[in-house]
Protein backbone atom coordinates (compact mmCIF):
# COMPACT_ATOMS: atom_id res chain seq x y z
CA UNK A 1 0.00 0.00 0.00
CA UNK A 2 1.47 3.34 -1.04
CA UNK A 3 0.54 6.13 1.32
CA UNK A 4 0.45 9.73 0.23
CA UNK A 5 0.95 12.53 2.74
CA UNK A 6 -0.62 15.12 0.47
CA UNK A 7 -3.68 16.99 1.56
CA UNK A 8 -5.31 16.46 4.92
CA UNK A 9 -2.63 14.36 6.61
CA UNK A 10 0.12 16.61 5.25
CA UNK A 11 -1.59 19.65 6.75
CA UNK A 12 -2.01 17.87 10.07
CA UNK A 13 1.68 16.92 10.02
CA UNK A 14 2.75 20.48 9.26
CA UNK A 15 0.54 21.75 12.07
CA UNK A 16 1.86 19.20 14.55
CA UNK A 17 5.47 20.06 13.67
CA UNK A 18 4.92 23.82 13.92
CA UNK A 19 3.11 23.48 17.26
CA UNK A 20 5.80 21.19 18.69
CA UNK A 21 8.63 23.49 17.64
CA UNK A 22 6.67 26.54 18.81
CA UNK A 23 6.36 24.95 22.25
CA UNK A 24 10.09 24.24 22.30
CA UNK A 25 10.96 27.81 21.31
CA UNK A 26 8.63 29.26 23.96
CA UNK A 27 10.02 26.90 26.61
CA UNK A 28 13.61 27.86 25.77
CA UNK A 29 12.70 31.55 25.78
CA UNK A 30 11.08 31.26 29.19
CA UNK A 31 13.79 29.00 30.57
CA UNK A 32 16.61 31.39 29.67
CA UNK A 33 15.69 33.50 32.69
CA UNK A 34 15.18 30.47 34.89
CA UNK A 35 12.08 29.11 36.51
CA UNK A 36 12.68 30.15 40.10
CA UNK A 37 9.38 31.41 41.43
CA UNK A 38 6.06 29.57 41.36
CA UNK A 39 4.68 32.36 39.18
CA UNK A 40 7.20 31.41 36.50
CA UNK A 41 5.58 27.99 36.25
CA UNK A 42 2.13 29.40 35.57
CA UNK A 43 3.19 32.27 33.33
CA UNK A 44 1.42 32.75 30.00
CA UNK A 45 4.61 31.54 28.30
CA UNK A 46 4.58 28.17 30.02
CA UNK A 47 0.82 27.81 29.67
CA UNK A 48 1.08 28.54 25.93
CA UNK A 49 3.89 25.99 25.55
CA UNK A 50 1.79 23.34 27.32
CA UNK A 51 -1.18 24.19 25.10
CA UNK A 52 0.97 23.89 21.96
CA UNK A 53 2.33 20.52 23.10
CA UNK A 54 -1.22 19.37 23.85
CA UNK A 55 -2.59 20.34 20.44
CA UNK A 56 0.48 18.91 18.73
CA UNK A 57 -0.18 15.64 20.56
CA UNK A 58 -3.79 15.60 19.36
CA UNK A 59 -2.68 16.14 15.77
CA UNK A 60 -0.05 13.40 16.06
CA UNK A 61 -2.68 11.02 17.43
CA UNK A 62 -4.91 11.79 14.45
CA UNK A 63 -2.02 11.34 12.01
CA UNK A 64 -0.97 8.03 13.52
CA UNK A 65 -4.53 6.75 13.33
CA UNK A 66 -4.46 7.22 9.55
CA UNK A 67 -0.85 6.95 8.43
CA UNK A 68 1.70 4.13 8.68
CA UNK A 69 3.86 4.56 11.78
CA UNK A 70 6.98 3.80 9.75
CA UNK A 71 6.26 6.85 7.59
CA UNK A 72 4.59 9.29 9.96
CA UNK A 73 7.03 9.04 12.85
CA UNK A 74 10.20 9.78 10.82
CA UNK A 75 8.43 12.60 9.01
CA UNK A 76 7.25 14.21 12.25
CA UNK A 77 10.58 13.75 14.03
CA UNK A 78 12.63 14.93 11.06
CA UNK A 79 10.45 17.94 10.47
CA UNK A 80 10.74 18.85 14.12
CA UNK A 81 14.57 18.51 14.06
CA UNK A 82 14.84 20.69 10.98
CA UNK A 83 12.43 23.40 12.11
CA UNK A 84 13.90 23.46 15.64
CA UNK A 85 17.38 24.06 14.22
CA UNK A 86 16.06 26.91 12.07
CA UNK A 87 14.13 28.29 15.07
CA UNK A 88 17.30 28.25 17.17
CA UNK A 89 19.10 30.31 14.55
CA UNK A 90 16.24 32.74 13.98
CA UNK A 91 15.02 33.31 17.54
CA UNK A 92 18.16 32.81 19.63
CA UNK A 93 21.05 33.58 17.27
CA UNK A 94 22.39 30.04 17.57
CA UNK A 95 24.85 28.93 14.95
CA UNK A 96 24.70 25.75 12.92
CA UNK A 97 28.07 24.33 11.96
CA UNK A 98 28.66 22.84 8.51
CA UNK A 99 28.60 19.38 10.08
CA UNK A 100 25.17 20.07 11.58
CA UNK A 101 23.93 21.35 8.20
CA UNK A 102 25.17 18.10 6.70
CA UNK A 103 23.21 16.21 9.34
CA UNK A 104 20.09 18.22 8.54
CA UNK A 105 20.49 17.47 4.84
CA UNK A 106 20.92 13.78 5.66
CA UNK A 107 17.70 13.88 7.71
CA UNK A 108 15.86 15.41 4.75
CA UNK A 109 17.27 12.74 2.43
CA UNK A 110 16.24 10.06 4.92
CA UNK A 111 12.70 11.43 5.09
CA UNK A 112 12.52 11.42 1.29
CA UNK A 113 13.73 7.81 1.20
CA UNK A 114 11.25 6.69 3.84
CA UNK A 115 8.37 8.40 2.06
CA UNK A 116 8.92 6.45 -1.19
Amino acid sequence: MKFNLDGYIGLLAAGAIVLNVGAQVVTKYMGRNGLHEWQDWVSPWIVSAIAMYFFSFLLVAKILSRAPLSLASPLLAGGTFILAAIGGVYFFGESISPLRWLGIVMIVIGILCVSR
